[in-house]
């Protein structure tokens, strides 16, 4: 879990800074855990990965350190419509899509396709 620790370095945070701030966000981890994620000593339960991974604004997998990529473009067509979604998952994509559609009757998110494509930083910013 060394982008742990990155990503909290590039927030400026200390150990303990970060645990207050999940815990203010309703998320329960002590100094002492997030020291040992950052130390490969201990694993978060897939919750915590996942609220972890919304407090950085990242994808799970760029967390554990599986991905290189922090975020994925997801491109679904679906009868005259196409959709591009930025999304940290395929579930929040399909959140997005579904607000999109909740007033289209005509469209079923069972009905799409998707397609990820791996971006980075550099190209979240020209998007």
């Amino acid at each position: 879990m060394n982008r742990l620790r990155e990503l909290r370095k590039s927030k400026g945070l200390t150990i303990e800074e970060l645990s207050k701030e999940l815990k203010s966000r309703g998320v329960n981890v002590s100094s002492s855990a997030i020291q040992k994620y950052e130390q490969n000593k201990r694993n978060p339960k897939i919750e915590t990965l996942e609220r972890l991974a919304d407090y950085f604004r990242v994808s799970v997998d760029y967390l554990r350190g599986i991905d290189p990529y922090k975020v994925y473009v997801y491109y679904s067509s679906y009868g005259n419509r196409t959709f591009l979604v930025i999304a940290k998952s395929k579930k929040q994509a399909n959140k997005i899509l579904s607000n999109e559609l909740r007033f289209d009757p005509y469209y079923k998110l069972s009905d799409f396709e998707f397609t990820t494509y791996p971006v980075d930083e550099a190209m979240i910013e020209e998007l």
